[in-house]
């Protein structure tokens, strides 16, 4: 018998040319998931810019006193021109606040105190504002939310000045009462660096007094 080819009934499909498309739904709940993710994206790219800024203002806070205390021990003048004297004492002030108040920190030198013409193992205190230098690592809403002794919590003091005298670097700072500098008790300072209307991005910078050591810490939230 000759072979019969059987032909698809009229208005039938064939199978392989079918291309099944997209509902409407399908559709919109692509573009929802791929909305989220972007705004996912957007959130964490800002917060990853947020935190950088915040790290480099602690390491900006973590390099200023160790620079300091390196130039202390190396005898270094810093950038005064003082003949009377081989070095000078580096100094470190942290002021608590916003920068338009008068936060930030800032750096500076200062001589030996002479007596008769002889160097006494001291540094010259500071007298208000005159000869110190604002760091810019710093900047728009960044600030020393606190700069005290202890962990941080009880909100700290409004400023702490460190003096790092040659040739060891050793610090001294203020005894509060008639303004002489006097060797810092061991103890440690933390200084919260941040954002006071967004904690979750702070960093804390310790500084230890017995070891000199400068470091900086995990994020603190809700301080």
């Amino acid at each position: 018998m000759p072979h019969q080819h059987s032909q698809p009934a009229a208005g039938v499909a064939s199978v392989a040319g079918e291309r099944p498309g997209f509902t409407l739904l399908e559709l919109l709940i692509v573009v929802a998931i791929i909305g989220i993710l972007a705004v996912v994206a957007v959130f964490s790219y800002v917060g990853v810019q947020r935190q950088a800024t915040v790290d480099f203002a602690a390491d900006t806070v973590v390099s200023a006193l160790r620079e300091a205390q390196d130039l202390a021990r190396s005898g270094r003048r810093g950038t005064e021109d003082d003949a009377s004297s081989g070095a000078l004492c580096q100094a470190v002030k942290l002021v608590s606040g916003p920068s338009a108040n008068g936060g930030g920190l800032f750096t500076a030198v200062s001589k030996y105190v002479a007596v008769d013409g002889e160097l006494v193992d001291s540094c010259a205190a500071l007298d208000g504002d005159a000869g110190w230098r604002r760091s810019e690592g710093l900047s728009g809403r960044l600030e020393i939310i606190s700069a005290g002794a202890g962990d941080g919590t009880d909100g700290g003091v409004a400023s702490q000045v460190f003096y790092f005298k040659p040739p060891f670097g050793k610090i001294l700072g203020s005894d509060g009462g008639s303004g002489a500098l006097q060797p810092l008790p061991a103890q440690v300072y933390v200084f919260i660096v941040g954002d006071p209307d967004n904690p979750q991005w702070n960093r804390e910078v310790i500084f230890d007094t017995s070891t000199g050591e400068a470091r900086k810490s995990m994020p603190v939230v809700g301080q």
